[in-house]
This record gives structure tokens, C-alpha cells and sequence, in this order.
């Protein structure tokens, strides 16, 4: 449900995908761009910033296990710096690379 141009999704909208992951934001030529939320079939969800599809700049992943993840992404990897909430309450606090 949403907007579509030349028969991609473009501008805001919502996708129920065939597995039942679900994303609701912004697209761009049928694919992810700008500020949305992404939540998987497994339960994780992620709030934050997608760049060509992909999880890309600052956003939240908070896993099934109910680890959260808060910091920089690229290509679907967190890339910099971030913090992560393990499900014991203890924090990880560092610098990621391709991870």
C-alpha cells in the first residue's frame, strides 16, 4: 500500500513481503531509502536509515533475543561506531567494522 512510479514503489508506503517481514517508510525506484522500519518475520525489527535497500547510516536493530543494537550501518553491517544492549542488560560499547 503506497505510492508507485514507472511501476516501482516510490514515496511512502508499506510492504508485506512473501516470507511476512513488513516495511513501512520511504522508497526510491522500489527500493529503501530514507527513514523506515523494517520488522523480519522472526520478531527483530529495525528503526533507522536505509540508503539503496540497504540498512545505512544511524538506526536501532533490536533482535528476537532482545539484544538491541543503537549506531552506524552500512551495507547491512554495522560500520562505526554503536552500542549494544545485551539481553542480560550489559552494555558493549565500540567501534564496528563490516560486522
Amino acid at each position: 500500500m503506497g505510492e508507485c512510479d514507472l511501476g516501482f514503489r516510490h514515496g511512502k508506503g508499506v510492504y508485506l513481503f512473501k516470507d511476512g517481514s513488513c516495511y513501512e517508510g520511504n522508497w526510491v525506484k522500489g527500493k529503501r531509502e530514507g527513514w523506515g522500519v523494517y520488522k523480519y518475520a522472526n520478531g527483530s525489527k529495525y528503526l533507522g536509515e536505509h540508503k539503496g535497500g540497504y540498512r545505512e547510516g544511524v538506526g536501532m536493530y533490536e533482535y528476537y533475543n532482545k539484544e538491541i543494537y543503537k549506531g552506524n550501518w552500512k551495507k547491512d553491517k554495522k560500520n562505526g561506531y554503536g552500542v549494544t544492549i545485551m539481553g542480560d542488560g550489559k552494555l558493549q560499547v565500540g567501534f564496528y567494522k563490516d560486522n
